[in-house]
């Protein structure tokens, strides 16, 4: 067995199932309106971001977390604050741009929602 090639494709799918949780986070990013929130304050603390969005800070934190460590999102650990760089704003927010990408996210829930009958088509023809 070629270990390296074992090892690569272990870490291609260990790869492709960080980048579905990222849509996933991008998707809630997008639909609860937190990259929006996020433009328009510049730069903002977990509190004052769920404070902005009436959202549990909590939850705000784990995501604001998520999208930086993906570098969705800055963050200056000198100051606990969070921001969206403007490049990033004109893919995730401006829909007349030709860069816009955010809506394609909703696509992914759908897709999760039919597996069971796509099972169950493979299964029953």
């Amino acid at each position: 067995m070629n270990q390296a090639k074992l090892d690569a494709f272990a870490q291609r799918l260990f790869k492709e199932l960080l980048a579905t949780m990222s849509a996933l986070n991008i998707y809630l990013g997008h639909r609860l309106g937190l990259f929006r929130a996020m433009a328009e304050a510049g730069q903002a603390t977990p509190p004052e971001l769920a404070n902005r969005t009436g959202y549990a800070d909590r939850y705000v934190r784990e995501w604001l977390e998520c999208m930086a460590v993906c570098e969705y999102v800055d963050y200056d650990r000198v100051t606990d604050r969070f921001s969206l760089p403007a490049e990033h704003a004109v893919v995730l927010l401006d829909r007349d741009h030709p860069a816009y990408a955010a809506a394609f996210f909703c696509f992914v829930p759908s897709f999760a929602r039919i597996l069971p009958s796509l099972m169950e088509a493979f299964r029953t023809g």
